[in-house]
């Protein structure tokens, strides 16, 4: 009787159910795959697909309702206008692989009204703009923006590459050959596995509470990459005509600094680097100014242009720790300049640099003793805050 009863609840749920949802037979199962390119219309029986998202088959596009658009090929702009004027909420752009290329004297590739948020552009080649590949325009502070930008090639544009708004979460992204910034952007934004090459300015700038990881910055005119505060972890940066990083009050972990015109890395007020190599920059390896932290970093060769006031680390303000690194081949080890400054150096290893300039350290300071291990054998000292040179 049990079994009776549950096969009739079972039936009657079926019937219910079937008069809202669809029974596939077992053919008609292995044909809902969701279907590859554009949107279309199919039917499969008594099923029928309707067209998602609204097609851009022109430019100048302006986009005031919510939804997914979507690219059908690539699209050139006009003088005097933008490519796409995004003045809504809750949109998705799908470049599909296609390119959005600017005119001579045209405006923003794609240009989202302040008052917006939560966009989306993924796949495709922003190029050629007048102005900026894309630009969120207005108060780009707090976390109003919430919008996303992913797998896209941001190429030439006369002004900025990306000019993001607050809380942009940015990733896969490459920005190269732009007039001035690669991508700029303002507080609260994630940018992860961005290429930013051969910028006019900065390649990647940042605002309050940024995450820069697994970025790689080259060539550009000004600093590799630049946040007001937040972290920037495993990133390279290398040939820059300014600084390799600039971090304003942050923390920098696993990167590496190579042969940028200014110092490997700049840490200002209360920031902190850890495992990071800085080698054959023009001036230092790192530079501090007050209450940093540095610690288990690898500066190599710096002063490459020479002129003798490189270091492999400097620290010019107070209340600094340098701690554990090791300096080798650079004009000067470890220089701490501010007198009476309460620094710390301790642990550290300084080897290969001009004669007497292993360490160079001003008075007021606190320091482990700098032992000499030159002749090689058992160390002299058993201080655990000890300080080698060799």
């Amino acid at each position: 009787m049990r079994t009776i009863l549950i096969g009739l609840v079972i039936g009657a749920t079926l019937v219910g159910v079937s008069n809202y949802l669809p029974i596939l037979t077992p053919a008609a199962w292995s044909q809902t795959a969701t279907p590859s390119g554009p949107p279309t219309t199919q039917s499969l029986g008594a099923i029928q697909f309707c067209p998602l998202g609204t097609p851009i088959t022109y430019v100048p596009f302006e986009i005031t309702e919510c939804g997914y658009y979507y690219f059908t090929g690539c699209l050139i702009g006009t003088a005097q206008a933008n490519g796409v004027t995004v003045k809504a909420d809750n949109v998705t752009i799908d470049l599909r692989g296609f390119s959005l290329l600017g005119v001579e004297d045209s405006w923003d590739g794609i240009h989202k009204e302040a008052a917006y948020r939560n966009l989306r552009i993924i796949n495709g080649t922003i190029a050629e703009w007048g102005n900026h590949g894309y630009h969120a325009t207005g108060d780009q502070g707090g976390d109003r923006d919430g919008d996303f930008l992913e797998d896209l090639a941001i190429r030439n544009n006369g002004v900025r590459g990306l000019s993001l708004g607050g809380t942009t979460f940015v990733s896969d992204c490459t920005v190269e050959d732009n007039g001035t910034e690669g991508l700029i952007g303002s507080s609260n934004s994630t940018v992860h596995r961005v290429r930013a090459h051969r910028n006019g300015g900065d390649g990647i700038n940042m605002g309050h509470d940024a995450v820069v990881t697994e970025c790689t910055s080259v060539l550009n005119g000004g600093t590799g990459i630049e946040i007001a505060s937040g972290i920037v972890a495993d990133c390279t940066s290398r040939e820059n005509s300014g600084n390799g990083f600039h971090v304003l009050s942050g923390r920098v972990t696993d990167c590496y600094a190579e042969r940028n015109e200014l110092s490997g890395f700049l840490l200002d007020t209360g920031s902190s680097i850890s495992q990071c190599s800085a080698q054959i920059n023009d001036e230092h390896g790192i530079e501090i100014v007050d209450e940093c932290y540095a610690f288990d970093n690898v500066c190599r060769g710096n002063d490459a242009d020479g002129d003798l006031v490189g270091a492999g680390i400097v620290a010019s303000g107070s209340r600094n720790r340098i701690e554990a690194n090791s300096v080798l081949l650079n004009h000067t080890g470890i220089a701490v300049s501010s007198i009476n400054g309460s620094s710390l150096i301790m642990r550290n290893n300084s080897s290969g640099n001009a004669p007497s300039m292993n360490y160079v350290i001003a008075a007021g300071n606190g320091q482990g003793p700098i032992v000499n291990v030159a002749g090689g054998g058992v160390f002299p000292s058993s201080d655990p805050w000890a300080n080698f040179e060799h």
